[in-house]
């Protein structure tokens, strides 16, 4: 829920930094222009305070908005069974593995029982 949360509001906080640009230059602040890196840096504080406030401001109003609707997180939610394999599971599929290897091993498949069985004896004598 956090991270959808997040990742909605990342197309609203970009909005709100250029309309706080806008405003900056308007008022006639050099954004980024010119400086070493530690005066580049300064130059955002004017970008960033605003942005925290309108980000916190949201974030609260958010918050409020929830509890009004009374969520209250993971409670109450119900979480899917762990299934255990048991015995009766392998008797369900050994027939269905010995059936896969039958199918595997017929002439539809390129081959028969008999010819892939003496692909594999060891005795020269056969």
């Amino acid at each position: 829920m956090m991270m959808s949360i997040a990742l909605r509001f990342i197309p609203t906080l970009i909005e709100e930094t250029d309309k706080i640009m806008s405003a900056q230059k308007a008022r006639g602040a050099r954004l980024f222009e010119s400086g070493n890196i530690f005066q580049r840096a300064k130059a955002l504080v004017p970008i960033l305070v605003p942005l925290f406030i309108s980000a916190f401001h949201r974030a609260d109003e958010l918050a409020t908005a929830m509890e009004c609707r009374c969520y209250h997180g993971g409670e109450g939610r119900t979480a899917p069974a762990r299934a255990a394999v048991s015995g009766g599971d392998f008797v369900v599929l050994a027939p269905l593995w010995r059936w896969r290897r039958d199918l595997s091993c017929s002439s539809i498949w390129g081959g028969s029982k008999e010819v892939h069985r003496a692909e594999h004896r060891t005795d020269p004598d056969v």
